[in-house]
């Protein structure tokens, strides 16, 4: 299986763009993750400063009864928001990792079995069996790793979903429990 001098430097560059695709997708996860790491320090250091306002001005007695728990549930809200779009970040990146991967085999692929044909053309009439099962041993491979890879990334939405029906479920509590009960009001009445 001898390659022509132009066959090698498509592949070497068919390689680096792959690669390239791939650095691009990891340095772009890392600024997604990087962003999102700076808006919930800020908005925790402002939840913090809101906090601390609060509990300098006076308030009458049965809200500053409930203060803390109004916090706790602000927490729980903006740690939901950051960990639904942290799923989001992920699955993104590994959609895009995935489909790198699968460009990435599909080219190899390519270079193997045009290898194969010319080596097929050059050898005994009797080898041409092997070598067709050979190519077709290489397609089926791909079909098998193209069938993976969607069912990774059926996985992968489907965990995502889950972890947002999650995060939706800790969100309703966090937004009913800032309100009072009718007993809680009757004896502030």
């Amino acid at each position: 299986m001898y390659f022509s001098p132009n066959e090698v430097a498509n592949t070497h560059h068919q390689i680096i763009d792959h690669l390239h695709g791939a650095t691009r997708v990891f340095l772009d996860t890392t600024e997604q993750l990087a962003s999102l790491g700076f808006r919930a320090s800020r908005a925790r250091i402002a939840q913090g400063a809101k906090q601390a306002s609060d509990l300098a001005t006076p308030k009458d007695t049965l809200e500053s009864t409930f203060l803390p728990g109004h916090w706790l549930n602000e927490r729980q809200s903006m740690l939901a928001e950051s960990t639904e779009e942290l799923m989001h970040i992920l699955i993104q990146s590994n959609q895009a990792m995935i489909d790198a991967s699968q460009a990435n085999l599909r080219m190899l692929d390519r270079v193997l079995v045009s290898g194969l044909e010319r080596d097929e053309r050059s050898a005994p009439l009797e080898l041409g069996f092997a070598f067709g099962l050979l190519k077709r041993s290489i397609w089926r491979t791909e079909s098998t790793l193209d069938g993976l890879a969607t069912t990774v990334a059926k996985s992968v939405s489907n965990v995502g979903k889950q972890v947002e029906q999650v995060l939706d479920a800790v969100q309703e509590p966090a937004t009913m429990a800032t309100k009072a009960s009718p007993r809680q009001r009757r004896k502030a009445a």
